[in-house]
């Protein structure tokens, strides 16, 4: 068994694929579905506790079921596919370049707008301002 817990501000629960909307459980019904951790596939499952206001929900995944194993695999798939098409590694500069150590060398942060001078990090002292 493979157990997720999340919370929640809803009050009910909706209509949720809980495959889709939760990376963590697609993982684990693929990990489990393909006997990953050694144990036994049969008898598997993954269970998704969602704490609410009102009280919790108990969501169970059978990594054994075809359909939930296809719905986990096109979640990942979805998930990481701009990711493992990616060959030019490109830095995607914004708002956490401000607090980035590395920053002081990343060429793409010179793209960003500089910290304000109260929130001045190790990016800003030593860097070069523009004239």
């Amino acid at each position: 068994m493979w157990r997720e817990t999340k919370t929640t501000r809803r009050r009910q629960r909706g209509g949720e694929d809980v495959v889709k909307e939760f990376p963590q459980v697609a993982l684990a019904t693929a990990i489990l579905a393909r006997g990953l951790l050694g144990e036994p596939v049969d008898g598997s499952r993954v269970e998704l506790e969602i704490l609410r206001p009102a009280g919790a929900d108990l969501i169970m995944v059978d990594p054994s079921d075809p359909q939930e194993l296809d719905k986990a695999y096109a979640a990942l798939r979805k998930m990481a596919q701009p990711w493992r098409e990616d060959n030019t590694f490109a830095a995607a500069p914004g708002d956490s370049c401000r607090t980035c150590p590395v920053s002081r060398w990343c060429p793409s942060a010179a793209e960003t707008d500089p910290p304000p001078f109260s929130q001045e990090t190790a990016r800003g002292a030593d860097r070069e301002q523009p004239a």
